[in-house]
């Protein structure tokens, strides 16, 4: 089952690329459809012989480790060609009784592990994933850039680290990019977005029923729950202005930085998708809401930037935030 989300962005045209099913799949066998006489799933290493289930004729990865220590993983590598700069990787995923792991990566979704012409790792990546008990299939999809020096990369769905509970897994893709796949800046009407368009971390993301155009997102511990966009820049631009509404409740800002709220977190990003600094300002709020209240920045292009990223969410805090209306405006660079 596909979920979609309708959420309103006056910059960008949908980001279809941002789902890399339509692209050549370079992982063996990620709908788990095909097994070897073992009974495991053709192409991948790990597991055990009951790590596929099926239902309704479709085939899954399930994958349940009760305590820590236990593997519950399964991996494939995949050989990296040079002129191969980003992966675009997407899937379905669900779960039961998920508890996360003491570290960032340590959590039910897609890992990838780049490694050198040595074997040894260079670089990591990895999409979005669930917690908790999430019974419906939610899609997730990301763009990872491909670290200086990668000639391979190691593909690894499962419970990561310390991690326990069950996660399923189906439709995972791989797909090789020569650029990033994000539409240039150009002003359109308001657009109903697939949620693939906005990857989505670890939290549920959900549509208010009576505001059906606002994002909202919900964290009971102080992780990143956020989503992200990328945005290419013209190559001419001076200034933008991001602005949009937000409406906050429940929130206890973080205690080790003064960034730690709830905010569209704003950042530039060089042809190859590295940070370009500074950071700067940001549209945030910093305590609850009476309701919609409006927000904005204007920030400075930095040279060398190729793209903008928008993160909404909650950014190592916790309560729930709301967004809706998010707009850019550009003014070009002055003669």
């Amino acid at each position: 089952m596909q979920r979609s989300i309708a959420f309103a962005l006056s910059a960008c045209a949908v980001c279809a690329s941002c789902s890399a099913g339509d692209a050549a799949n370079l992982l063996v066998n990620g709908s788990f459809e095909q097994r070897d006489p073992a009974g495991l799933p053709l192409g991948w290493q790990g597991g055990n012989p009951g790590c596929t289930d099926v239902a309704e004729g479709n085939r899954y990865a399930s994958l349940t480790r009760l305590a820590k220590g236990a593997k519950a993983e399964l991996s494939q590598t995949i050989a990296l060609q040079s002129g191969w700069t980003h992966l675009a990787v997407s899937g379905r995923l669900r779960g039961s009784a998920i508890v996360p792991g003491g570290q960032g990566h340590e959590r039910a979704h897609l890992f990838l592990t780049f490694l050198n012409a040595d074997g040894k790792p260079c670089g990591y990546g990895a999409t979005s994933g669930v917690a908790g008990t999430q019974a419906a299939w939610v899609t997730v999809a990301r763009v990872v850039p491909v670290p200086t020096g990668a000639t391979a990369v190691l593909a690894t769905i499962g419970l990561m680290g310390g991690a326990t509970g069950t996660v399923e897994a189906d439709d995972l893709v791989i797909a090789a990019q020569a650029e990033l796949p994000v539409p240039t800046f150009a002003p359109v009407a308001p657009l109903d977005l697939p949620a693939a368009t906005w990857p989505l971390s670890d939290p549920a993301l959900t549509l208010d029923a009576a505001e059906p155009q606002a994002l909202n997102i919900t964290a009971s511990t102080a992780g990143d729950a956020t989503s992200e966009r990328w945005i290419r820049l013209p190559v001419a631009a001076g200034t933008v202005r991001i602005s949009c509404e937000m409406q906050t409740k429940g929130v206890q800002l973080g205690k080790e930085s003064s960034w730690q709220t709830p905010r569209i977190m704003v950042t530039f990003h060089d042809a190859a998708g590295a940070f370009v600094p500074p950071y700067g300002a940001v549209p945030e709020l910093r305590s609850d809401s009476a309701g919609w209240t409006p927000v904005s920045v204007t920030r400075e292009i930095p040279s060398g930037a190729a793209y903008i990223k928008l993160s909404p969410g909650l950014h190592r805090c916790t309560g729930t935030a709301s967004f809706r209306a998010i707009r850019i405006a550009m003014e070009p660079a002055k003669p």
